[in-house]
């Protein structure tokens, strides 16, 4: 879905007649504030256009993120039989993966030399899913949620030589991961009901070239 999107998303962009425009490619690394703390490693692609002279601009990214950690849980969710000893705490292995998609705009505030300092701000959607794991692999424990993600941060951007348009880039953001609705399940496993903190940072090599 988010490759399909990001996709169209390019081929849009290349047939406008807009005055400049960039691609650019990235490696990130994100903490989700998920019950796991769950630590994030993945990359993407991030597409954008220049409108008024340079003073702003619309970007538009595809991210695929995921991480695993063992933690010491148990492994059933909801109303328990009286009893059992299947849902005792143990070592559970939990995978996480984060997939979205943005849109938002980087606005350059101080430019020095060949090196730009911007502020960015983005609206996106996210499939996040989480599976954890009992050492048997009897007892599992599976959420998928859609949900949206605003994000404010800035980014860094460095190109060596005029000659050649290929930048260095690198950047952090904050936000959140929220949920559309909240889920009313009594007897289930919810992770994602409530809004989760989310940091990332990247780094990255952009291509800039002009219509």
């Amino acid at each position: 879905m988010f490759c399909r999107t990001l996709l169209v998303a390019i081929v849009t962009l290349l047939a406008t007649s807009v005055p400049a425009q960039s691609i650019s490619a990235h490696v990130a690394l994100a903490q989700a504030a998920t019950a796991e703390r769950a630590a994030l490693a993945g990359g993407g692609v991030t597409i954008g256009t220049t409108f008024s002279h340079g003073a702003l601009h619309l970007q538009m990214r595809g991210e695929v993120m995921r991480g695993s950690r063992d933690r010491i849980a148990s492994p059933c969710a909801g109303l328990l039989p009286i009893g059992t000893t299947r849902c005792d705490a143990q070592r559970l292995h939990t995978t996480t993966t984060l997939e979205s998609g943005s849109i938002g705009v980087r606005l350059p505030l101080l430019h020095r030399a060949r090196m730009t300092f911007s502020l960015l701000g983005t609206l996106g959607v996210a499939r996040i899913g989480t599976e954890s794991r009992d050492s048997t692999q009897r007892s599992r424990l599976d959420a998928r949620r859609l949900m949206y993600v605003p994000e404010a941060g800035a980014d860094l951007r460095w190109q060596p030589t005029v000659r050649v348009p290929i930048a260095l880039t690198a950047g952090a953001a904050i936000g959140s991961i929220r949920p559309f609705y909240r889920e009313r399940i009594e007897d289930g496993y919810t992770p994602f009901n409530e809004a989760l903190g989310l940091r990332r940072a990247w780094v990255g090599v952009a291509y800039v070239f002009v219509r």
